[in-house]
């Protein structure tokens, strides 16, 4: 009898020390569906436009502006298939560009990796260096963190 309750006890107590580790567990954050990146340390997150043909996906996401400024944004064309893209090959389809305080920044190197690919989903990394050849001299944008989570 004694032992039964020593059972008992124990197995109380372990029941409640359950509970206080269940409950202290928080849940899960809902997964971030956009684009974001990081540019001049300033983290940028938004939606974005995607266009789907047979071998890529263009991804295209502008901010807003005023007049003939060319506005902050971002431009990718993902080969439409999973993997990851060196940016300084040209002949693997991928590219990507970023706009800024009127300088367009071409990729000149840097990479987009493509996680997941389905009909109703695109997700992947990119990070990449631009140079804006129109500048004299010319300058560079260094765009990090750059994740997409889009519906297609």
């Amino acid at each position: 009898m004694i032992s039964s309750f020593r059972t008992l006890r124990i197995t109380a107590s372990l029941l409640v020390l359950t509970s206080f580790v269940a409950c202290s567990k928080k849940d899960a954050e809902p997964e971030y569906i956009g684009t974001s990146w990081t540019a001049d340390g300033q983290e940028t997150k938004t939606g974005g436009s995607t266009q789907v043909n047979t071998a890529d996906i263009y991804l295209s996401i502008n901010q807003a502006g005023v007049g003939s400024t060319i506005t902050p944004g971002l431009y990718l064309i993902i080969p439409k298939r999973v993997g990851t893209y060196d940016l300084a090959v040209s002949s693997n389809g991928a590219q990507a560009s970023y706009t800024s305080e009127n300088h367009l920044f071409t990729s000149t190197s840097g990479t987009i990796t493509v996680t997941t690919l389905t009909a109703t989903a695109l997700k992947g990394t990119f990070t990449f260096t631009g140079t804006d050849k129109f500048s004299t001299p010319s300058t560079t944008k260094t765009i990090t963190n750059g994740k997409f989570n889009l519906q297609l």
